[in-house]
């Protein structure tokens, strides 16, 4: 967060580009500006925003802290392409989302040409097709279409126009599991949206045997079970032990003998970060995407939010216990979300104490409830209002609010497979 001449206030946030296996391959960053004077801090899109964000992204935080080993996905305008500044940023990390472009300009077109030639990977948003740019069409490496906004017919067409350039096409402001499958066999090869993330949308799991060795788990550790009992749980399925091997083995932790047994792990990690992997194993998938699966990344992303919220909270800092508190509401929060699962119902299995049940429930009751309340209005891809008397409620700036997002976003990055092996 910086602040400008005008006392405006600006914020980063990301969004998720998944690929037809569901993987998360990138992430579009988005600059927003709060006005500090207004009664409320209204976060929204603001036209010269980009040109600070992109300073304050790499002399503050650094691409990589906010994408982990993704590249990012930058809008600019039209000065910022014709400008020398853009070529300060990161070629290989980065995706640039060109400014709308109508009609055939050689001078664009030889500026766009020269930066891909230099590595820069090049975006369209929105774009109706143009037979003038067909010399654009062969340099640029994707185009954002909004399916929903046009007939089924037109979008077939233009689909089938764009096919013959080596372009991706990227389905954006996809907001259901029917609306994803529908772009899935127009034969869009990127979607963007928060689909994965609603309960409307989501095609729910039932609690299997794994997952209920998990919740199982789950308390046992919270309880400091001695390690016989936690060790009988893994013993009683081979899948539930090949699942949490496989995510301790997928994270960077500083130590390059790979992880055999249960007891192994426990004593490599500790019981602390075992509960960690415990909780985000929930989210993991079957077919080992681990830390690649969008709702897992979001839920790691909300829970570490939390526990680092909870550190510098007024009443809850100072307690490790208060700490694990909120990360476990911010994974749970998301239960909801992936399995037929009501909060009664984890409630009973997991033996949550009364706090944990405020603060999960819809009103977001009590300190960790807040805390919650604020981490899913930072999550919004648009216009978010965050009131001065929720700030106040946690003791915290949005300066403050942002650095514990960058700390977030760091922390799952840490744990991505490509950062596997990396010292700690």
């Amino acid at each position: 967060m910086i602040q400008d001449p005008h006392n405006k206030t600006f914020f980063i946030s990301r969004q998720p580009i998944l690929n037809i296996k569901d993987e998360t391959i990138a992430y579009e960053i988005f600059f927003r500006t709060a006005s500090l004077s207004s009664r409320s801090e209204s976060i929204e899109n603001a036209p010269y925003a980009t040109a600070n964000g992109i300073i304050n992204l790499l002399t503050r935080f650094g691409l990589e802290q906010i994408v982990g080993s993704h590249k990012g996905l930058i809008k600019i305008d039209q000065n910022l392409l014709m400008g020398d500044a853009i070529e300060v940023l990161p070629r290989e990390r980065v995706i640039l989302e060109l400014p709308e472009i109508q009609s055939a300009n050689p001078a664009m077109i030889k500026r766009c040409a020269s930066l891909k030639e230099s590595g820069f990977d090049l975006a369209m948003d929105r774009h109706a097709f143009n037979p003038e740019l067909e010399p654009l069409y062969n340099i640029i490496g994707m185009i954002k279409i909004h399916p929903f906004r046009l007939p089924e017919d037109h979008l077939v067409k233009l689909i089938k126009s764009f096919r013959q350039y080596p372009v991706k096409l990227l389905a954006e402001k996809v907001e259901s599991r029917a609306e994803y499958q529908k772009c899935r066999e127009l034969g869009f090869d990127l979607f963007q949206g928060y689909f994965f993330a609603r309960p409307s949308v989501m095609e729910k799991k039932p609690i299997d045997e794994d997952a209920s060795g998990l919740l199982k788990l789950m308390r046992l550790l919270s309880d400091d079970a001695e390690l016989d009992l936690i060790e009988k749980i893994f013993r009683g399925s081979s899948n539930l032990t090949y699942k949490l091997l496989l995510l301790v083995n997928s994270v960077g932790m500083g130590v390059r003998e790979k992880i055999q047994t249960v007891r192994h792990a426990i004593a490599i990690v500790g019981r602390q970060r075992l509960k960690r992997w415990v909780q985000l194993a929930m989210f993991a998938s079957d077919d080992g995407l681990g830390l690649e699966n969008p709702l897992m990344d979001m839920a790691a992303v909300r829970a570490t939010f939390m526990e680092h919220l909870a550190c510098s909270h007024p009443l809850l800092k100072g307690s490790r216990e208060h700490a694990d508190q909120a990360f476990m509401v911010g994974m749970l929060s998301l239960f909801g979300t992936l399995y037929h699962i009501t909060l009664e119902e984890m409630v009973t299995s997991l033996n949550l104490s009364d706090s944990i049940r405020e603060a999960l429930s819809p009103e977001r009751k009590g300190t960790v409830g807040k805390l919650l309340k604020l981490a899913e209005l930072t999550e919004q891809p648009g216009s978010v209002l965050i009131t001065p008397a929720l700030l106040d409620d946690i003791g915290s700036s949005p300066e403050e609010i942002l650095m514990t997002q960058m700390k977030a976003y760091s922390w799952i990055g840490e744990m991505s497979p490509a950062n596997a092996g990396r010292a700690s």
